[in-house]
C-alpha cells in the first residue's frame, strides 16, 4: 500500500498509509529488537514464539499493543486488497 501510493505519486494516500503504520512502527520498537518483531510474526503464524538466549519473550503489554495495532493495519490492508482493482485504484486517486 505504502509503496504503491509512493510509486503513483499519490502523496495523500501515502500520508494516510504512513499514519496508519506509525503506531505499528512504534510498537515494534517498544522492547529490544527483534523481540517485538518476532512476537508480531508469531501472532501471524509465520514463526514460533520461542526465543533463543539471550532474548526473552515480549511482555504481555507489548503483545497486546502489537495485536491491537496489527489488527488495524491488517484490516486496512485486507479492505484495500479485497476491493476490485478498479475500485482500489480509484480509492488512491
Amino acid at each position: 500500500m505504502l509503496h504503491h501510493a509512493w510509486d503513483n505519486a499519490d502523496l495523500g494516500r501515502f500520508a494516510s498509509v504512513r499514519d496508519l503504520l506509525r503506531p505499528l512502527y512504534a510498537a515494534l520498537f517498544t522492547e529490544s529488537n527483534p523481540v517485538p518483531v518476532k512476537t508480531a510474526l508469531s501472532s501471524l503464524g509465520l514463526c514460533t514464539s520461542e526465543m533463543r538466549l539471550s532474548l526473552t519473550n515480549a511482555t504481555p503489554a507489548t503483545q497486546e499493543r502489537l495485536l491491537r495495532v496489527m489488527s488495524r493495519v491488517m484490516l486496512a490492508e485486507h479492505t484495500r486488497m479485497a476491493a476490485p482493482r478498479w475500485q482500489a485504484d480509484a480509492a488512491s486517486v
